[in-house]
């Protein structure tokens, strides 16, 4: 029945599109009909009731099929059109990817003036990618984070970390257009500090201003929202206290 409710619904769009190819379609059937009825009845004018009920078997046949075709037609007409989403953390490609942060210049004024170079250094960034799975752009998303947990050295089970309020990893409303990946940073370790940092973007709750001192495993999930339904990815790190050594996979999207 969601199929059909679905398709039902579209049905008058599906027309709208293909209305010449549907008008079209079913004046040839008219003609083929009126072919078939009239070679019936020159061969066999005696057996009317007999053409008219095979007449009206086809033609019911044939509305039938032509009704199935324009349901598709409207379903996939529908989905290409409603902007949708797909999240996915890339293991083994840019959900940690490796930057040089460059840090800028500073000039010292006091006596003497001493111009002094900023130091560069590297850094990976934790990031969550997605995509626009429609033919249409998907503007009006958001992200945060949902739950937090961490599993510690010789614990066998994590242990969330209950958060205030969500985590917004994006300060306003952001676009994902249609074969261009948005990926979205959310954590990152740089090689000096070697600590696990948020991203310039987000901005944690107190409760978690400790939580990546030591070396753990860290469970995230992060819903992103394309202003109609919400998507979930949960993502886990290891973290073993190496700033080049930080490992992620994804677990689930709902």
């Amino acid at each position: 029945m969601g199929w059909f409710s679905e398709s039902w619904t579209t049905a008058s769009d599906a027309l709208g599109v293909r209305k010449y190819v549907v008008l079209g379609s079913a004046a040839a059937s008219a003609a083929v009909l009126s072919g078939i009825v009239g070679w019936a009845l020159r061969m066999n004018p005696t057996s009317t009731s007999g053409v008219i009920f095979h007449i009206l078997f086809f033609l019911f046949a044939l509305m039938a099929i032509l009704f199935v075709v324009i349901l598709n037609a409207a379903t996939k007409l529908r989905m290409a059109a409603r902007p949708r989403i797909a999240l996915s953390f890339e293991a083994d490609g840019p959900g940690i990817a490796q930057a040089l942060v460059r840090n800028p210049s500073k000039v010292m004024f006091a006596p003497p003036n001493t111009f002094v170079e900023g130091s560069d250094q590297r850094a990976n960034y934790v990031r969550i990618r997605i995509d626009a799975v429609s033919e249409v752009n998907v503007p009006h998303c958001s992200a945060a984070i949902l739950a937090f947990a961490r599993k510690l050295p010789g614990e066998t089970d994590f242990t969330e970390i209950l958060l205030p309020q969500n985590i917004k990893i994006m300060p306003d409303f952001f676009e994902v257009r249609v074969k261009i990946p948005h990926r979205i940073d959310f954590l990152s370790v740089g090689e000096k500090e070697n600590k696990l940092y948020p991203t310039a973007e987000v901005g944690w709750p107190f409760i978690l201003e400790k939580a990546f001192n030591h070396p753990a495993v860290f469970q995230f999930d992060i819903a992103v929202n394309d202003g109609r339904n919400t998507k979930i990815i949960k993502v886990e790190l290891d973290w073993n206290g190496k700033w080049d050594e930080l490992k992620g996979r994804q677990i689930s999207v709902v």
